[in-house]
């Protein structure tokens, strides 16, 4: 699965919790935070928990493009460090149990 992000319409955290929940279709009572990002994207390939309505099958890894990376980078840089952060910090937990990680970024500097 590839999910792309549009980075350069991405101004503040509210956008990328809207970008975030209309690729994955998170719960209603999602809480629009960077805990509760993780929270959801680490069931992202587990359709029973009901965390991700567009979820993958097991052992499938789901690339995110950053597409215009470069752009948000220059105006706000801790937003690419708070996404990336929580992807790591999936993958991490994943790590920790002896699983795959499950997602890998890709910047696209268009």
């Amino acid at each position: 699965m590839i999910i792309t992000l549009n980075c350069s319409a991405t101004q503040n955290r509210d956008d990328i919790h809207n970008q975030f929940n209309d690729a994955f279709g998170f719960p209603s009572f999602y809480g629009r935070n960077m805990d509760a990002l993780i929270d959801c994207l680490s069931d992202a390939d587990d359709p029973t928990a009901g965390m991700c309505t567009n979820s993958v099958d097991r052992g499938t890894t789901i690339t995110i493009v950053l597409d215009g990376y470069s752009n948000l980078n220059q105006v706000r840089p801790d937003l690419i460090n708070e996404i990336t952060g929580c992807i790591a910090f999936v993958n991490w937990r994943r790590v920790e149990a002896n699983e795959p990680a499950l997602f890998c970024i890709a910047y696209d500097s268009d």
